[in-house]
């Protein structure tokens, strides 16, 4: 099949863009699964340098086949993309910030993954590992930061696109930053692959650093020891907790690295992060939250959530005969503390189901504040939307905060808006959710980019009434029909499945 590469073809990628989610299963029983690569190398070559990043990774991500794994075939087409990449460096980089400036909050290196699928296994430039680290000093989020900083440590320890970087470089960069000079001992000590851990270490001289990290290893060691007492008899101070929690989520060393050694210790202190669930000086889930709006976090927070995990791996049924405060200070801690979990707690999806009023109490609570402080990336509203286990739980919430939903948020809100329109779609009350919609769109203070997710939304509740208005809407303007579109095409296989919000699009 021949495929053009004119301003025809660049349209056609651009819708490919919008709705290849719902059309995949179609290309792949028409044998065209390599239409989109085709289409992506003929355009880039004749038309790639004039596309701004935005454009370009979508063009990327139209291009990557979902069914490749993370390196795409040796294919022709996907040759000539590689190889258009290698030779635009600065369209590497820009790819690599598009792509990162769109995490959402969920697991960092799962996000990044996809981001890299998005250079089609091109070489990179020579200074990468430097350009990476320039990303960690503009970074305004530690997971972030932490993605650029273990790729910069990479090029490095393996000696290739760390042209102008070097372990003096990194140190020097990072030392001013408690939280990035601890992430980078962590890197140097604990993620190089065990198979090129001395080639590594010849390689970046980095010996005195290993001796470091030991003796620091066994301070934390004897600083435990000396506040076992307290620990085991449940009135340690936060900061020692909190010394402590940290260690228990942290990757490497685990705690079990730090401790495993001393049983006796390790059990002791496991012991008194299971009384923690149950300390008379938590603070309430209002303070919690509180806080959390201001930037601030108890010290508590990371050894109680501990506490509930280790509950739920030695005493499941102690979860179930909490009081409903300290449930309600753990869903607070929950929500306000991020550990990098790669899904939710035992315990938490349990009480999805089981206690779904105070989750979802709990839930608005934050939400609200979340929302009104501008957040942009709240996970727990992308779970009403996506997650099933979340169905009563949204049922319960989704509504309250679309009511209390600011009519002028930012651009940036958008997608919790959107979260929040499927999730009541799919499981409010139809009645009390057309009243909301119908309420919201009377309001003339309501912003443009948000009345068209609104209408989106009523027209899947009520196409007669909304139809129309909302063509007459979005005719002739080309954000307004991009808003229409980012709404309508959701990404997630149980909004698809669901075929609420593309049907009447695809006719």
């Amino acid at each position: 099949m021949e495929v053009s590469s004119g301003p025809d073809a660049v349209e056609l990628l651009d819708e490919l863009h919008r709705r290849l989610p719902g059309l995949r299963s179609a290309l792949v029983d028409r044998l065209l699964e390599r239409l989109p690569v085709e289409l992506l190398a003929n355009v880039l070559e004749v038309q790639g340098d004039s596309a701004n990043p935005a454009r370009l990774y979508d063009w990327l991500s139209v291009g990557w086949f979902q069914g490749w794994d993370d390196v795409p075939p040796d294919s022709e087409f996907a040759h000539r993309v590689r190889v258009w990449l290698e030779q635009r460096p600065a369209m590497q980089k820009a790819v690599v910030t598009e792509g990162m400036s769109r995490w959402d909050g969920c697991n960092i290196f799962l996000h990044g993954r996809k981001v890299r699928q998005n250079l089609y296994a091109s070489e990179l430039p020579p200074d990468w590992g430097l350009w990476c680290l320039e990303q960690v000093m503009l970074a305004s989020d530690h997971s972030v930061a932490r993605y650029f900083l273990s790729w910069a440590v990479d090029t490095v320890a393996n000696g290739s696109n760390d042209e102008g970087l070097s372990l003096d470089i990194l140190t020097e960069r990072t030392e001013h930053d408690t939280v990035l000079k601890d992430l980078l001992a962590s890197l140097l000590v604990c993620e190089i692959p065990s198979g090129h851990l001395e080639a590594s270490k010849r390689r970046l001289g980095r010996s005195r650093y290993i001796d470091k990290d030991q003796e620091d290893r066994r301070k934390w060691h004897d600083g435990v020891r000396a506040h076992i007492e307290a620990i085991r008899g449940n009135c340690a101070t936060h900061s020692v907790l909190n010394e402590v929690g940290k260690a228990y989520y942290s990757r490497r060393p685990t705690l079990t690295d730090l401790l495993g050694s001393d049983s006796s210790l390790l059990e002791d202190v496991l012991t008194g992060l299971r009384g923690t669930v149950r300390r008379a000086d938590l603070p309430e889930s209002e303070e919690i939250i509180g806080e959390a709006r201001e930037s601030r976090r108890y010290l508590i927070a990371l050894p109680f959530l501990a506490g509930m995990d280790e509950i739920e791996r030695s005493d499941p049924e102690q979860l179930h005969q909490l009081p409903e405060n300290q449930m309600r200070t753990a869903l607070a801690f929950y929500y306000c503390t991020p550990i990098g979990r790669a899904e939710d707690a035992g315990w938490y999806k349990e009480w999805l189901t089981g206690f779904p009023k105070i989750v979802a109490d709990v839930l608005v609570q934050y939400a609200k504040a979340a929302i009104r402080k501008g957040e942009e990336h709240i996970p727990c509203l992308y779970s009403l939307a996506h997650q099933t286990n979340h169905s009563e739980v949204a049922r319960q919430a989704s509504l309250s905060l679309l009511r209390g939903f600011p009519v002028r948020c930012g651009s940036n809100q958008l997608a919790a808006l959107d979260y929040l329109l499927w999730a009541a779609l799919q499981h409010s009350d139809r009645v009390s959710l057309r009243d909301l919609v119908s309420k919201k769109l009377s309001l003339k203070s309501m912003n443009v980019a948000q009345r068209v997710h609104w209408l989106s939304a009523g027209l899947i509740l009520s196409p007669d009434l909304y139809g129309q208005v909302l063509e007459e809407f979005v005719t002739g303007h080309e954000d307004r029909t991009r808003q229409l579109a980012s709404f309508c095409f959701p990404s997630d296989p149980v909004l698809l499945r669901s075929g609420q919000g593309q049907s009447f699009l695809l006719d």
